[in-house]
C-alpha cells in the first residue's frame, strides 16, 4: 500500500498562518470590494427598516396588605408559588391583553392591521392581541417586588399609551378579584366555623363521658401510686425468692442425709440451732469424761457403764433434736413458698391495674389532643372570620402603584444604525474572507497536490513557473538561452539540481530518470535544462529513452530517423554516430533513434541495462528521458536502473487521481522516487 493510501482518510486541509497572510495580501482587492458591497447592501437594508420606539414604565406589585391569608394552612400545604410569576403570566395572558386592546381601541390602529389572511388591511382584534403580546416585554427586577413593563411600537405616543394603560387596568382587576376573594372567603369561613364548633362540642362531651365512665379523678397520681406498689412488691419478691432458693437447697440436702447425723450437722442452718449446739457441747464433755474413766476403769466398771449410757442418751437426744430441726426447717420452707405465691399474685394484680391505667391514659390523651386541636382550629378560623368581616367592605388593592410612568420616547429603539453597521462590517469581513478562502482552496490545485505528496512522504523538488504570454511570444530558438533570459525558471532548475546533489541516501544519484504522468501533459524542457545544468559542473550525458513520442529531435530540429539508442542496441551504428552535441551547452545527448514497433523489447534487454551502467562509468552524470508513467510500462522498467527518479507533474492538466496513480506505480515497482517537480505553477515570480 502506498503512503498516501495509508493516510488518505487522515488528510486535512493544510493552511498555515503564512499562507493565510499571503492569501489575504493576494486577494486584498476582491476582499475589500466584497466587503464594501456587503456593507452597502446591509446599510441600505437597515435604513429601509421601519423605526421602532420603546416605552417603559415601572410597577410595584407588593401584594401584602389586606388580603386574607391562611398562614397555618399554608404552612401545612407547603410554600406558595411566587406571586410575581403569577402576576407576570397574567399580564401576558390574552384575556388581559384583549381588555387593554379594547380600552385603547388598538385594533383600529393601522399598525395592528393584519398583513396576510382574509382580513388584510381591516381591523382584527385577535390579530391586534397577538401583536401586543409579541411586542410586550416584562422584566422582574431582581431582589425587588417591582416589574419593568416595556412595549415596542412604530408610533412613540402609542407605545407610551399602551404601557401606561397596563398598570391601572391590572390594579383595577386585582381590586375586583380581591373583593370577590373576600366574599368567598367569608362564606367559606362561616361554614367552617360552624362545622368546627360542632366538632369541638362533641369532643368535649366525649372527654367528660370518658372521665365519668372510668371514674378518673387524678390519673397521674393513680399511675404513680401503682408504680410505687409494683416497685415494692418486686423488691420483696426478689428477697423472698432468695430465701426460697436457700431453703430449697438446705431441705434437699437434709432429706438426702437424713440418716447421717454427721452430714446433718454439716448443714449450717441446722448446726447453728441453739439446742443442737448445747447438745453437741454436752456430748463432747461426756466423751472427754468417758475417756478419763476409761483410763482408770475397765468397761465393766459401773462408772464406765454409767458414763457410756449417759453418752448414748445424749446422742439419742441429739438425733431427736436434729429431726425436730429438720421438721421446723421444712415448715419454714412451706411458709416462704406461700409468701412467694402471695407476692406474685399481688404483683400480677398491680401490673394488670397499671396496664389498664396506661390504656386509659392513652385514650384520655387522644381525647384531650382531639379537643385541643379542634379548639385551636376553631380559634384560628374564628380569628380569620373576624378579619374578613372587618376587611370585606374595604377596597383591597394591595400595595400596587406605578413607580415610573412611561414618557413618549424621543429616539427609535431600533434599528440601531451604528451598531448594525459595526455588526454588518464584521460579518461582511468574515463572509468575504471566508468566501474567497473557500474559492481559493477549491481552485488551488497546487495545495491539493502538496497534500497528496505529504501523504506519500514525497518532497516537491522544484516548482517551474508558468511562462507568461510575453515570454511565449519572444521565446528564443536557442533553448539554452532561456536560463539567462528568465531568472525564475533558471533558479528553479538550479534548486532541483541542488536537491539531487545533496541527496541524503548513501548511493550517489549518478543515473537520474525523468518521467511525466500522462500523455495529455505537455512535455516541458525540464529534462534538457536539468542535463544542461549538470553539464556546467561535470560531464553529463542525456539519454532520450522516450521511444513512444520523442520530443528532443523536434526541439533541436533533427532528423527523427537519425541513429540513436535503438540503432546502438541493434548494433546498426556506433556510439559516436548516436551522440549529439548542441551549441551553447557542454551536454551530450544520446538520441532515441528510429522508433521501433515495440520499444519495451529494447528497453527490457539486459544489453540496455549493461549499456546504461557503462555510460554511468564514462560520465559523471547520466540523465534519462522516459515516456509517461501512466500510459506505458517503459518508465517502470527503466526506472529500476536509475539511482533517482523524478516525476514531472503539470499543475494545470494533471488531476489528483492521475498523480496518485503515477506515484503508486513507481512505489509499487520499487523505483527510487526522489520527489516531484511541479510545472506551469502560477506565481508572482513568473518569467521576467
Amino acid at each position: 500500500m502506498s503512503g498516501f493510501e495509508a493516510s488518505d482518510s487522515k488528510q486535512e486541509v493544510s493552511f498555515d498562518v503564512a499562507d493565510l497572510f499571503a492569501f489575504l495580501w493576494q486577494k486584498k482587492i476582491p476582499i475589500v470590494l466584497t466587503i464594501v458591497v456587503l456593507v452597502s447592501t446591509g446599510y441600505y437594508y437597515v435604513k429601509k427598516l421601519p423605526k421602532m420606539y420603546m416605552a417603559t414604565s415601572t410597577l410595584l406589585l407588593d401584594d401584602n396588605s389586606g388580603n386574607v391569608s391562611f398562614t397555618g394552612l399554608a404552612a401545612l400545604a407547603g410554600r406558595s408559588p411566587s406571586k410575581m410569576d403569577t402576576h407576570i403570566e397574567f399580564i401576558r395572558s390574552k384575556q388581559f391583553v384583549r381588555s387593554v386592546v379594547e380600552s385603547l381601541d388598538l385594533h383600529l390602529e393601522k399598525e395592528f392591521f393584519p398583513l396576510i389572511g382574509g382580513s388584510v388591511g381591516s381591523p382584527d382584534i385577535d390579530h391586534a392581541v397577538e401583536v401586543v403580546v409579541e411586542d410586550l416585554t416584562l422584566n422582574h427586577l431582581n431582589e425587588t417586588d417591582m416589574l419593568k413593563v416595556s412595549f415596542v411600537s412604530k408610533t412613540p405616543e402609542l407605545a407610551a399609551r399602551v404601557v401606561n394603560q397596563i398598570g391601572p387596568m391590572f390594579f383595577a382587576f386585582q381590586s375586583e378579584k380581591s373583593r370577590e376573594r373576600a366574599e368567598i372567603a367569608s362564606r367559606w369561613l362561616n361554614s367552617q366555623v360552624e362545622e368546627i364548633q360542632g366538632t369541638l362540642t362533641q369532643a368535649e362531651t366525649n372527654l367528660q363521658a370518658f372521665l365519668e365512665e372510668n371514674q378518673l379523678v387524678d390519673l397521674n397520681s393513680q399511675l404513680a401510686l401503682v408504680q410505687s406498689e409494683i416497685t415494692t412488691l418486686m423488691r420483696e419478691r426478689l428477697f423472698n425468692e432468695k430465701i426460697v432458693t436457700d431453703l430449697r437447697s438446705i431441705v434437699a440436702q437434709a432429706n438426702r442425709d437424713i440418716d447421717d447425723t454427721g452430714k446433718l450437722l454439716g448443714i449450717p442452718k441446722i448446726a447453728n440451732n441453739t439446742v443442737i449446739i448445747e447438745l453437741r457441747k454436752r456430748i463432747l464433755e461426756q466423751q472427754q469424761l468417758l475417756g478419763e474413766i476409761s483410763k482408770r476403769y475397765k468397761h465393766k466398771h459401773y462408772r464406765f457403764i454409767t458414763a457410756t449410757e449417759q453418752l448414748q442418751a445424749l446422742q439419742l437426744e441429739l438425733s431427736d433434736a436434729l429431726q425436730q430441726s429438720l421438721v421446723s426447717l421444712k415448715r419454714e420452707y412451706q411458709v416462704v413458698l406461700q409468701r412467694q405465691k402471695m407476692l406474685t399474685d399481688k404483683l400480677n394484680e398491680a401490673q394488670s391495674q397499671h396496664s389498664n391505667l396506661g390504656r386509659l391514659e392513652i385514650e384520655l390523651t387522644k381525647l384531650r389532643r382531639e379537643l385541643e386541636s379542634n379548639q385551636k382550629l376553631y380559634e384560628a378560623f374564628l380569628s380569620r372570620l373576624q378579619e374578613t368581616e372587618l376587611l370585606k367592605d374595604i377596597e383591597q388593592q394591595g400595595n400596587y402603584s406605578v413607580i415610573d410612568y412611561a414618557a413618549v420616547p424621543k429616539r427609535p429603539f431600533k434599528p440601531n444604525v451604528p451598531l448594525s453597521l459595526v455588526v454588518i462590517g464584521l460579518l461582511s469581513s468574515v463572509l468575504s474572507v471566508g468566501f474567497w478562502l473557500v474559492m481559493h482552496l477549491l481552485s488551488d490545485k497546487r495545495s491539493k497536490i502538496r497534500q497528496v505528496l505529504r501523504a506519500a512522504n514525497l518532497p516537491v523538488l522544484a516548482e517551474l513557473p508558468k511562462p507568461s504570454k510575453k515570454h511565449l511570444k519572444s521565446k528564443s530558438e536557442n533553448i539554452f538561452d532561456e536560463r539567462q533570459q528568465f531568472y525564475a525558471f533558471s533558479e528553479a532548475i538550479r534548486s532541483l539540481r541542488t536537491a539531487l546533489l545533496v541527496n541524503k541516501s548513501e548511493e550517489e544519484n549518478r543515473i537520474i530518470a525523468v518521467t511525466r504522468i500522462s500523455v495529455k501533459q505537455n512535455k516541458s524542457d525540464l529534462v534538457i535544462q536539468l542535463a544542461d545544468s549538470f553539464s556546467r559542473m561535470e560531464k553529463t550525458l542525456l539519454i532520450d529513452a522516450d521511444l513512444r513520442s520523442p520530443t528532443i529531435p523536434k526541439i533541436f530540429k533533427l532528423d527523427p530517423k537519425r541513429p540513436g539508442l535503438t540503432s546502438l542496441l541493434s548494433r546498426q551504428a556506433k556510439i559516436s554516430e548516436c551522440i549529439f552535441r548542441p551549441k551553447n551547452s557542454p551536454v551530450q545527448i544520446l538520441l532515441g533513434g528510429p522508433i521501433p514497433a515495440d520499444p519495451l523489447v529494447f528497453l527490457s534487454k539486459q544489453r540496455f541495462a549493461g549499456f546504461v551502467d557503462k555510460l554511468s562509468i564514462l560520465n559523471e552524470r547520466v540523465v534519462i528521458d522516459l515516456p509517461p508513467i501512466n500510459a506505458f510500462s517503459d518508465a517502470i522498467v527503466v526506472s529500476k536502473l536509475a539511482h533517482a527518479v523524478i516525476l514531472e507533474c503539470d499543475v494545470e492538466s494533471i488531476t489528483i487521481e492521475e498523480l496518485k496513480i503515477g506515484i503508486q506505480k513507481l512505489q509499487e515497482a520499487g523505483s527510487p522516487l526522489q520527489g516531484v517537480v511541479l510545472t506551469n505553477v502560477k506565481s508572482k515570480r513568473k518569467y521576467k
